[in-house]
């Protein structure tokens, strides 16, 4: 088999969080930082535990987990502060008889949605507790109470190249 990597998605911090990275003295931006990528983690844990399975014909197998590597950026394409990070997902898992199997896509874009909601609930609670900063709802976004929202127009999060961004 041909082991193959590709972008599985992103998981990205409220404008707010980071806004504060951007602004904040280093001690603050590290801790920003923290907080996201141990929300990055346990998503991508999640990711590893519930999505691993694979397909052999009709059937499941189990597998020995996921290959995933993560890239953390600060910033979006265009410079303005953007905290997120990629999520690379192997092709190929290998099944407890050794063999390497593709990866069920299927059930890997369903247990990416939890994972989505596990990062964003995990990033919330580790902001909370570290930076003592709330979060409120938007709209249809939530972001952190009293980021001044005329920055929005300066530093839109627009993201990186649209290649990554896309399977």
């Amino acid at each position: 088999y041909a082991l193959t990597a590709q972008v599985l998605g992103r998981f990205g911090a409220h404008f707010g969080l980071s806004a504060l990275m951007a602004l904040a003295d280093e001690g603050v931006r590290g801790r920003v930082i923290t907080c996201h990528d141990e929300a990055v983690a346990r998503a991508t844990h999640l990711l590893g535990t519930r999505g691993s399975l694979a397909h052999i014909g009709p059937r499941y197998v189990d597998s020995r987990g996921l290959r995933t590597q993560v890239e953390r950026h600060t910033a979006s394409s265009q410079g303005h502060p953007y905290l997120h990070s990629h999520v690379f997902v192997s092709s190929h898992v290998e099944s407890l008889d050794g063999r390497l199997v593709p990866v069920d896509l299927v059930l890997l874009d369903n247990v990416w949605e939890a994972a989505q909601v596990t990062y964003l609930a995990e990033l919330e609670q580790n902001a909370g507790a570290s930076l003592a900063v709330v979060f409120e709802n938007r709209g249809n976004d939530r972001d952190v109470v009293g980021i001044d929202q005329r920055l929005r127009g300066i530093w839109m999060p627009v993201g990186c190249p649209r290649g990554v961004e896309q399977r």
